[in-house]
């Protein structure tokens, strides 16, 4: 199977993406179908048992759907850039559901790998499937909207912190930018937006302070174990490539 990926965090699969994809079918009338799937963040505890999270499919349309439920590991680059790759890890159950107008189902997803020494990241999607589950005279014309939740679940040991470290301060001249390595070397994740950073000079000058938002290039996830190359832009004379290892950068949570 292939893996799926998003460039840059193309469209965020952030903690609460939504993504929404319109096909237009020929003559006439719309007809606007949507369900719901919940929660859109979860963690399951490894030692656990059971070791499972319950979602909530809820179908808000006045006619059948079909939906698809997969789950994913979640692997984060240096760059923020992302890729799902599928796992069989977690059981997912029902994995096909359709589902009457109205109505809901609970979906419980099993962590079967055992324990786990830091954090694991995966997602769990949550598809329409384009099945045509009316009458022929029902489907002729119509505007029709099929979803996709991608929702992120974590695993994770007893007691999990996160713990950063900053490290490779550099310089970029040509592109007048401060470059730094933030690594996560604890066991639970951290969302950058959630983050400051306060860049101190080597001498007696004033600090700098970089909201974590400004840091979300590309995911805003920094995964237990992960790191992300931060680059800030820097328009000051003061730094160059041969000073920027004598700036210090502080990380507060």
């Amino acid at each position: 199977m292939k893996a799926r990926s998003t460039a840059g965090g193309a469209l965020g699969y952030k903690s609460r993406a939504l993504i929404v994809c319109l096909v237009l079918l020929l003559y006439g009338a719309a007809s606007v179908q949507a369900f719901s799937f919940t929660p859109m963040v979860s963690h399951i505890d490894a030692d656990r048992r059971p070791a499972r999270v319950t979602y909530t499919l809820q179908n808000d349309t006045p006619r059948a759907i079909a939906v698809q439920v997969s789950a994913h590991v979640r692997e984060i680059d240096e760059m923020g850039n992302e890729v799902m790759q599928p796992t069989d890890e977690l059981m997912v159950y029902p994995s096909q559901i359709v589902l009457a107008a109205g109505r809901s189902q609970e979906i419980s997803v099993d962590w079967t790998g055992g324990s786990v020494d830091r954090e694991r990241a995966f997602r769990v999607v949550a598809e329409q499937v384009p099945v045509n589950l009316g009458s022929s005279q029902d489907s002729r014309a119509q505007l029709r909207v099929n979803l996709e939740y991608v929702t992120s679940l974590y695993v994770r040991p007893a007691q999990a912190r996160a713990r950063t470290e900053v490290s490779g301060i550099a310089f970029d001249d040509a592109e007048q930018m401060l470059v730094f390595r933030l690594e996560n070397t604890g066991t639970r994740h951290i969302l950058l937006r959630d983050l400051s950073v306060l860049i101190h000079p080597p001498r007696e000058g004033e600090s700098l302070q970089i909201p974590g938002g400004e840091l979300n290039a590309g995911s805003n996830v920094l995964p237990a174990g992960g790191s992300r190359v931060v680059r800030i832009p820097w328009d000051s004379s003061d730094i160059n490539a041969s000073n920027a290892h004598e700036y210090r950068i502080e990380v507060r949570h």
